[in-house]
């Protein structure tokens, strides 16, 4: 990841100093909340009740991958925890603050909590997402639609 960045930033020469960077790590971040926002928004809209809905409304949203998923319902144990991955996006200045046409782009991973437990709320965009180290292992394989059972029409 790191070494991905470097490349990034030695190819471009836009970053004038550390203080640069960080506000263009940070634009990556808000870039990315923004699609987190989206998956809670498409799992509040799906009506997402188990695990396997929660997986498939958050496969639904262009450019996120969910890497994680613990639980089953909302309503048991702990609730349905996903952990998702996007890439947060930010365009690369030079040192006249002109965009280069280039773009930086690092991962992110959030922490979405679905427990009706802890909170009696609609499960839905109101649930709080936290930022945490992405995981090292690949991401799930999501179906692109539900297949339909046998005769089905």
């Amino acid at each position: 990841m790191s070494g991905t960045m470097l490349m990034l930033m030695t190819g471009c020469g836009g970053w004038q100093d550390g203080k640069d960077l960080a506000q263009a790590k940070e634009r990556t971040r808000d870039d990315a909340w923004q699609q987190t926002r989206d998956v809670q928004r498409m799992i509040d809209y799906d009506h997402a009740d188990r695990a396997d809905l929660f997986i498939r409304s958050a496969g639904r949203v262009k450019g996120v991958e969910v890497m994680q998923v613990s639980g089953s319902t909302p309503d048991t144990g702990d609730g349905v925890v996903l952990v998702i991955r996007v890439h947060g996006r930010t365009p690369i200045v030079d040192s006249w603050n002109r965009r280069t046409g280039e773009q930086l782009v690092l991962q992110h991973c959030f922490r979405l909590v679905y427990d009706r437990t802890v909170r009696d709320e609609p499960v839905g965009a109101a649930h709080p997402a936290d930022l945490v180290e992405c995981p090292t292992t690949a991401p799930l394989s999501i179906p692109a639609s539900p297949e339909l059972p046998a005769g089905a029409r």
